[in-house]
């Protein structure tokens, strides 16, 4: 077995239980079990057949969340090579976005927006602690 197909059944291995719960600019989002850290983690998956021109944005992207600490920004985990997909592994956020939210019943009472926006605001003063700008902030 060559490195690249042993490395790919690696990552297969590793990650059980994906479920489709989103689709992304880049790509589609799973939820799975990562069997090494023994969570729910969320797997972004690009195909770098498709997704040429946006390679940069994606290794910005990357190295972007892998230096974040901070518990208002979602944790990075990992890429993984798998074929010609991309894994990027991150934190899994149980109750969705603030889009999902929204979509899914009444308008958010003001208390919850304020928490909402609160917990923005400390992500972002992070980000720019630390001499960063993100151009596509999501709730």
């Amino acid at each position: 077995m060559s490195d690249s197909a042993s490395m790919a059944a690696a990552t297969e291995a590793r990650f059980s239980n994906r479920d489709l719960i989103g689709r992304g600019s880049f790509g589609d989002v799973y939820r799975g079990f990562d069997k090494e850290l023994s969570k729910e983690v969320a797997i972004k998956v690009i195909d770098l057949e498709e997704a040429e021109d946006d390679i940069e944005d994606i290794q910005k992207e990357i190295s972007v969340l892998s230096q974040c600490r901070c518990p208002y920004i979602t944790d990075y985990y990992g890429s993984y090579l798998h074929q010609t997909k991309l894994w990027i592994v991150m934190e899994y956020m149980a109750g969705g976005s603030v889009a999902d939210l929204l979509q899914a019943g009444p308008p958010l009472d003001e208390i919850s927006i304020a928490c909402i926006l609160r917990d923005l605001l400390h992500a972002v003063e992070y980000l720019h602690s630390e001499g960063k700008i993100h151009r596509d902030i999501k709730g």
